[in-house]
């Protein structure tokens, strides 16, 4: 009986995250709700000052197409944070920006006339496009945003620096252990299966798309979790002999059937994470006591249950890490709040590693 031969993979595979991808991600849902989180959204749209989810939606409203918006962290390499990836973005050069933007389907040599003509940005892209992947409508959108791209580009980052700052610093330290989750599961799945089966199976037996401009083949493809992954089809970005692969981790039940992954697999490492948080009585006390308060200060929490500040700090990062609780500065305090969502996903994931069904 003949042994299939596996299948080998003519490129390199990495998976891993990017925070700065996740942030983009995020900024591009908050101005175009999806259906399928629209719910979640309204969490973040909750905690955001009404002048910063105004310019969100003046900003990235007026970007024509979402997954372009996400090429702009491809700035930086795999893993890295988003304070380097703002760094790296603010000296770029206003053509390797803008080349980012409009999805690099035009050559670096034709952005600089775009931007040196404005009017002729829908021209450039219609006639010298490296793809089919524009429609008149964003020939339009791109020529608009283009007749002052210093100042579109300027509206960018100051809205980019203010959402790090005021939500999406603290935002990572709930998102980084449901990376980390995925990625161990995904990890597990290629070692088991070998890098080609591996992506075969991620994209559902459909084979990558041929790379562009015409030349450059696919030499290494990377698999990022994203939590705020918008759905539909912008799963992917790829280009100049890179593809990267947008791995659904807030929707993973509908990747386990198509990757052959246990939830046992993918839930083991939170699950134990935040069952090792509950499992000691004082933390226990806290969550309680601060699901019982709008906001609770560790001054507080350390009065309350007889134990020093620094000892709350230390039960903190635990039940933060955990997903569970949040906190935010005050002036000179800390305060903390309940995780209301990080919660009920807790139930949900110990139901689907127990496999029952409610």
């Amino acid at each position: 009986m003949a042994v299939p031969l596996p299948v080998v993979a003519p490129y390199t595979v990495r998976v891993g995250a990017r925070p700065p991808l996740e942030m983009v991600a995020l900024l591009n849902l908050l101005a175009r709700p999806t259906p399928a989180r629209r719910a979640t959204l309204e969490r973040v749209r909750a905690a955001l000052p009404g002048d910063l989810l105004a310019d969100i939606e003046a900003v990235f409203g007026r970007w024509p197409q979402y997954r372009h918006g996400l090429e702009l962290p491809l700035i930086v390499p795999l893993g890295a944070g988003v304070e380097e990836w703002l760094a790296a973005e603010r000296v770029a050069s206003d053509r390797d920006f803008w080349w980012h933007v409009v999805g690099r389907a035009l050559r670096p040599e034709d952005v600089e006339v775009a931007l040196a003509a404005p009017g002729r940005a829908s021209e450039l892209l219609e006639q010298r496009a490296l793809l089919p992947c524009c429609d008149d409508w964003m020939y339009s959108a791109y020529e608009a945003m283009l007749r002052d791209p210093l100042g579109e580009r300027r509206a960018f980052e100051r809205l980019a620096a203010r959402f790090w700052e005021e939500y999406f610093r603290k935002e990572e330290r709930y998102l980084r252990p449901r990376w980390d989750g995925a990625a161990a599961a995904l990890g597990e799945q290629r070692e088991r299966m070998g890098d080609g089966e591996f992506i075969a199976s991620l994209r559902q037996g459909r084979p990558l798309p041929e790379n562009f401009p015409e030349g450059y083949e696919t030499r290494e493809v990377e698999v990022v979790p994203v939590w705020y992954h918008p759905g539909g089809g912008a799963g992917m970005v790829y280009g100049w002999g890179a593809v990267t692969l947008l791995y659904d981790a807030f929707h993973q039940a509908a990747f386990h059937q198509t990757l052959g992954i246990a939830p046992a697999q993918s839930n083991r490492e939170s699950l134990a994470r935040a069952f090792a948080a509950l499992s000691d009585e004082n933390r226990l006390q806290i969550l309680r006591h601060v699901a019982q308060s709008p906001e609770l200060n560790g001054s507080w929490l350390a009065h309350k249950l007889g134990i020093s500040r620094p000892a709350v700090s230390r039960h903190m990062a635990l039940l933060r890490q955990a997903g569970l609780v949040e906190e935010r500065q005050e002036e000179n305090r800390v305060l903390y709040s309940l995780r209301l969502d990080g919660v009920r996903e807790l139930g949900t994931q110990l139901l689907a590693y127990l496999g029952v069904e409610l």
